[in-house]
């Protein structure tokens, strides 16, 4: 598995998400074993619920909304047609 076998993967979860912390983590651990480096696997600061519930959260790290980070991702992932 490498880069170029994976399809760009963003990876999130929140404090109180019903997904447990240890299989994005897991994950992600076997992303950079492997090498691959088009992901991005982070649980947002003072983030509850899950998926849209924290759209408009902002995260701390960027300063920006989570739903602009997703968006700024898929953007810079996914060529233009």
């Amino acid at each position: 598995m490498t880069s170029n076998d994976v399809k760009p993967l963003q990876l999130i979860d929140s404090g109180t998400d019903t997904m447990p912390a240890p299989q994005r983590i897991a994950m992600t651990n076997a992303l950079t074993a492997h090498g691959v480096i088009n992901f991005q696997s982070f649980t947002p600061q003072g983030s509850t619920g899950h998926a849209f519930e924290y759209w408009t959260q902002t995260d701390p790290a960027t300063g920006h909304t989570i739903g602009q980070d997703v968006i700024d991702f898929l953007n810079a992932n996914i060529p233009p047609h």
